[in-house]
């Protein structure tokens, strides 16, 4: 058993455990030789996403997702950006390579005044008008409906069997991941 350099634990409610000895790591109850991580890829704590992660990369890939169950992958909190800093330089001193991976910045384009006028969709959050259209929830057709129109107004009220048929859209902003919908 080597060194102890590193003892501390990691993330929100799922707490890892992360041991550095001078030839090996361990997270949570998975140890690692050194020499078997390509490399170490950091991304900083995002407040947007409310948590940051350190990948240990036994191939050389980036695989630096969102899910903190991965055996080689550390999620932390923004009270523990210094214990993650202190980490990665304890690693970079015995010659593991870490690369750091930025967040992408959250471009929020503001609606310009024409896009109003034209009933352009925009996201209510960020205002961007990059949004995909998932679908639409509108009501079919109702034989109720058309019956008792019928019977009231002998005939022409068949068409109240599309009555209230206004359903709404729904849209997912591809700038910030809101979904809403809107009336149409």
């Amino acid at each position: 058993m080597g060194k102890v350099l590193f003892d501390e634990k990691f993330g929100f409610l799922l707490k890892k455990r992360v041991i550095l000895e001078d030839e090996s790591i361990t997270i949570k109850k998975n140890k690692f030789n050194l020499d078997d991580i390509a490399c170490v890829y950091y991304k900083p704590y995002d407040p947007s996403l409310l948590d940051g992660v350190v990948y240990f990369s036994k191939d050389g890939n980036d695989q630096t997702t969102r899910s903190s169950f991965g055996a080689t992958v550390i999620s932390f909190t923004q009270g523990e950006i210094k214990k993650v800093e202190d980490l990665l330089n304890l690693l970079t001193s015995l010659n593991v390579e870490v690369i750091k991976r930025e967040s992408k910045p959250v471009v929020t384009p503001a609606v310009p005044k024409e896009n109003v006028k034209k009933n352009i969709i925009s996201c209510p959050a960020c205002h961007s008008i990059n949004v995909s259209f998932m679908g639409n929830d509108r009501k079919s057709f109702s034989v109720g409906k058309a019956v008792a129109g019928a019977a009231l107004t002998s005939g022409v009220g068949v068409l109240a069997g599309f009555a209230g048929k206004k359903g709404k859209n729904q849209w997912h902003c591809n700038n910030c991941g809101n979904t809403f919908e809107t009336k149409k």
